[in-house]
């Protein structure tokens, strides 16, 4: 009945006064008139925010990073925790750490792999966490746009993009 042309809903929550206990994150809304209460998607989830590419920060102003950007940009390995919904082990076949610039919509060169080799291999229903550093060529593609695409810029706004498909989601 609710399966037609134009169908809206929205999602409300409501917090207590005291804090942000209350928070909760939507992925997916699944609808299918062949499905009942019991029926899930199985997922490989983030469970955390990926770390930011910055050694000291989560953000600073461009006019302080631009001039340092072999200091501040962080070299060490990146964390991903992840989260398996399925009832077996799953590997994550594809993925890839993306870095653009927004108010241009400059992509910045280099791109490397989430998760590698026996990383990509996630249990089922167990919390884990993965380290992976940039590769030297990533870095340096990513150090020099950073030093070099953005002159007298009073402003750039970085996102790093992690994406990751698991073999059985592809269909």
């Amino acid at each position: 009945q609710y399966l037609y042309d134009g169908f809206q809903f929205r999602f409300l929550n409501y917090v207590t006064p005291g804090g942000l206990y209350d928070l909760w994150h939507l992925d997916y809304v699944w609808l299918d008139d062949q499905e009942g209460p019991g029926s899930t998607f199985d997922d490989v989830a983030f469970t955390q925010a990926p770390p930011s590419l910055l050694t000291n920060y989560t953000s600073m102003p461009w006019r302080h990073f631009e001039d340092f950007v072999d200091q501040e940009f962080s070299t060490g390995p990146l964390a991903s925790h992840f989260y398996n919904h399925f009832e077996e082990t799953v590997t994550i076949s594809q993925s890839a750490i993306l870095l653009r610039e927004l108010i241009s919509g400059a992509s910045i060169p280099g791109s490397d792999n989430v998760v590698d080799g026996p990383d990509a291999n996630i249990p089922s229903k167990t919390p884990v966490k993965r380290e992976k550093s940039l590769s030297a060529g990533t870095q340096l593609g990513y150090k020099t746009a950073l030093s070099t695409n953005f002159p007298g810029a009073e402003k750039v706004d970085l996102e790093i993009e992690y994406r990751l498909t698991v073999t059985s989601q592809q269909a």
